[in-house]
């Protein structure tokens, strides 16, 4: 064999070689990001179903808090045996006012809004927003 073929015989492998070399590391490579990826996946979903939980916690904690109270349940019976507007609307800071406190310890953990939906067969939606408090009506 002549000099010259076993140098482009030496030179074809050690390229091939090179590829082989190459495509392993970057499949190896490939395969420790997407390890990576999914633990990464995995630890967020764990966080998410976390504060999912804790959420539905301080959600179901507000409600029942809010719910029991007297003056809450006397207000929205008002709301809802009156047909003037200008007394709703009195009611409505009325009752602003009464759970604006709540809201500021709600605020504390978390809560960005506290919404409050009542219904009845006539369907009424009024958003008070005052110094980032938000409570819904829907009567």
């Amino acid at each position: 064999m002549s000099k010259n073929k076993i140098i482009i015989i030496l030179s074809i492998l050690f390229a091939f070689i090179n590829i082989t070399i190459y495509s392993v590391l970057k499949i190896d490579e490939n395969q420790r990001v997407n390890r990576a990826l999914d633990s990464s996946l995995n630890r967020l979903t764990s966080y998410y179903e976390i504060l999912m939980y804790n959420q539905n916690i301080i959600a179901s904690m507000a409600y029942k808090s809010t719910i029991n109270k007297k003056r809450v349940i006397e207000i929205l019976s008002a709301i809802d045996k009156t047909t003037n507007e200008e007394q709703r609307t009195v009611l409505r800071e009325e009752l602003y006012s009464f759970l604006k406190d709540k809201y500021g310890v709600l605020k504390k953990v978390g809560v960005l809004k506290y919404h409050l939906f009542y219904q009845i067969i006539k369907y009424f939606y009024e958003c008070i927003n005052l110094q980032n408090l938000a409570i819904i009506y829907q009567i």
